[in-house]
């Protein structure tokens, strides 16, 4: 009888730490949630010009990602210097294809980005690429953000979101929530 009584002990205990586990990865989940939603306020977010989040995993749901998509009315300058002052390193930050503008909103957002009648599925026109730069920061307790902006604001270049005008910047935040 008291071997039973260990056995049932054990699985409690093992269900208590798999229960305080869940807890714990999601409060983390919703902290970092918040956090970027503070980052993107400070980088010009608003709800009239946000696009879209979502949670995206990738290599097979082991780590994923939470994602704001927004219009900004800031340069390329100005976030860089608003990410130099949020207090995180910065990993690494480099231009980037941004081509990847078009894939970016209308497969992650009910949003349709397009210029010139191009939509991103075909890259028939070069010129129509957008501006872009990334950067790659770790936060104060090691997890990772990512910043990707795209100069979609440029009045040389005729883009339209869902048929209107775009005349603000677009910037995806990401962190990684596991």
């Amino acid at each position: 009888m008291t071997m039973i009584r260990w056995i049932i002990l054990i699985i409690c205990l093992a269900g208590l730490c798999i229960l305080v586990g869940c807890g714990w990865i999601i409060w983390q989940q919703t902290q970092r949630k918040a956090e970027l939603t503070q980052i993107s306020n400070l980088l010009g977010n608003s709800p009239a010009n946000q696009l879209g989040q979502n949670t995206r995993c990738w290599d097979i749901f082991t780590h994923c990602g939470y994602y704001i998509y927004f219009l900004t009315p800031l340069s390329q300058s100005q976030v860089a210097t608003t990410i130099g002052e949020i207090g995180y390193v910065i990993r690494w930050e480099d231009q980037i294809d941004g081509y990847t503008a078009y894939s970016t909103i209308n497969l992650w957002t009910s949003h349709r980005l397009t210029a010139n009648g191009e939509d991103g599925t075909i890259r028939e026109d070069p010129t129509l690429t957008p501006k872009a730069y990334l950067w790659r920061l770790t936060g104060v307790q090691g997890q990772e953000w990512g910043v990707s902006f795209y100069a979609i604001g440029d009045p040389s270049i005729p883009y339209l979101l869902d048929g209107q005008s775009v005349n603000q910047n677009l910037i995806v935040l990401m962190t990684q929530i596991r």
